[in-house]
Formats: C-alpha cells, structure tokens, sequence
C-alpha cells in the first residue's frame, strides 16, 4: 500500500500539477534528482531489512533502534501518512472522474452543500 500511495500521490496528482504549472525543462532534472533520492531511501530499507528480517516497516527498525515509544510515535506517523496520501488520491482521481464526465456529456452536482459555501451565508 504504501508504494501505491507514494506512486499515485507522488506522479499523478502533485507532481503532474506542479510539472504543467511551475516547472519549465527543468522538470526532468528533478524527476532524476527524485529517483536518486528514493534509490538511497530503498537502500537503507534494504539493510534494515537484512539486519532485522521482521515485518514491521519503520517500527520495527525503530523499536530495535530507539526504544518503545519513539517505535510508537513512528507506527502512528505512517498510519496517519497513508490516510493522508489516501486523501490526496482520492480527491485526484474524483478531479479526473469529473473530466471524464464533462467529456462524455453527464454532468454531476454534489449531493450535499454546506452552508459556508452558499452565496447568501444562510443554510439551505
């Protein structure tokens, strides 16, 4: 799960954005300067994983590390980054949806309002 979060939140959304809206040429060089940067990160998973052979992830790397708590804090840090990133992908892939829609012809309002986004301020 976590690759795909980090694929599709990575490319798709973040990245595909900031490459058409703020980057010139130089968006190949930081793709390159991206895929040395995640190479090192998989290497220092590769020997961690080869000195503790568990599963576990970063948790057991920091259990055996630095104790109980900082293990714990950890764990729940990456619980919180995969929601997280399942959020920014979710909210893509509903973005890329509604095109596909407007292409095809059907439109599709929200099903709920709120009423801080009224025009009026007043609840409908």
């Amino acid at each position: 799960m976590g690759v795909a979060v980090a694929v599709g939140a990575g490319i798709f959304s973040v990245g595909a954005k900031a490459a058409a809206n703020f980057s010139g040429p130089a968006v190949t060089l930081s793709f390159a300067i991206a895929a040395v940067t995640c190479a090192l990160a998989i290497m220092c998973y590769a020997e961690f994983a080869t000195a503790i052979p568990v599963a576990g992830s970063a948790y057991v790397f920091t259990y055996a590390t630095m104790g109980e708590l900082l293990a714990w804090i950890i764990g729940w840090n990456l619980i919180l980054e995969l929601f997280t990133a399942a959020a920014v992908i979710a909210k893509y892939w509903g973005i890329y949806l509604s095109k596909v829609f407007a292409l095809m012809g059907p439109t599709c309002r929200p099903r709920c309002r709120s009423a801080a986004l009224t025009s009026t301020g007043a609840p409908s």
